[in-house]
C-alpha cells in the first residue's frame, strides 16, 4: 500500500520516470535464495505505477550487486549501484563486472542511471558514512549516470565537491545561482 500511494503522489504530481524509489531487497530470513523468489513473485503482483518507478539497491549488508542482477535483469528493474555498499558487501567479481549489465537495463527503461557514492567515516565502523566526500568513483561518468552522493553534511559536501571539482556543476544550476549571493558557490569557468 505505501508504495501504491508514492506512485499515486509522484503521478499526481507529473513528475518524469526519472523520479522513482529506490529500496533494498530487505532481509535474507535465513535463505537468500527463498527471499528473491518471494520478492520476484510479489513484484509481479504490483501495479504498474509501482513497477515504473521501483528500482532496486544493492546493500551493505545482505545483497549484493551479484546477488540482485539476475532479479533485475528478469523482471527489468534498473539497480542503482551504490559504490559505499559495495565496497562493505562486495560481490565476487568487481563492480566492473556488471556495470555494463546495469547500463543496460536503465537504458532499457529510458530512465537515466543512478549511482549513490559515500565513504567510510574514520573508526571502525566501515559502513559508516563520513561527514564529507573527497573523491569520485574512478568509473563513473556523469554523462552516463547521475550520482547521488550520501554523506553527513548533505548538501555542504556537495558543495565540497563542486569546490573540489567547479567542473562538475551542472550548467542549469550555474544559470539558477545569483551570482552576486555569497552561497560559496565556485565559478565553473574559473
Amino acid at each position: 500500500a505505501d508504495l501504491t500511494h508514492h506512485a499515486e503522489v509522484m503521478d499526481r504530481m507529473r513528475l518524469p520516470q526519472d523520479s522513482i524509489f529506490i529500496i533494498h531487497m530487505g532481509g535474507v530470513n535465513g535463505d537468500k535464495a527463498a527471499s528473491l523468489r518471494r520478492f520476484e513473485h510479489n513484484y509481479r503482483l504490483l501495479p504498474d505505477a509501482v513497477v515504473r518507478r521501483l528500482v532496486l539497491e544493492n546493500d551493505d549488508v545482505s545483497y549484493t550487486v551479484e546477488d540482485l542482477l539476475p532479479t533485475c535483469k528478469r523482471l527489468d528493474i534498473p539497480l542503482v549501484l551504490d559504490w559505499h555498499h559495495d565496497l562493505c558487501n562486495p560481490s565476487s567479481q568487481p563492480v566492473t563486472h556488471y556495470l555494463k549489465d546495469i547500463e543496460a537495463i536503465w537504458r532499457t527503461r529510458g530512465i537515466r542511471m543512478k549511482q549513490h557514492y559515500s565513504e567510510s567515516a574514520p573508526g571502525p565502523n566501515k559502513r559508516a558514512h563520513s561527514d564529507y566526500v573527497e573523491n569520485l568513483p574512478l568509473l563513473w561518468d556523469p554523462e552516463v549516470a547521475d550520482l547521488m552522493i550520501e554523506a553527513k553534511m548533505k548538501e555542504q559536501a556537495v558543495l565540497h565537491l563542486f569546490h573540489k571539482y567547479p567542473h562538475l556543476i551542472p550548467s542549469d544550476l550555474w544559470s539558477r545561482i545569483d551570482s552576486d549571493s555569497d552561497q560559496g558557490w565556485p565559478d565553473p569557468n574559473a
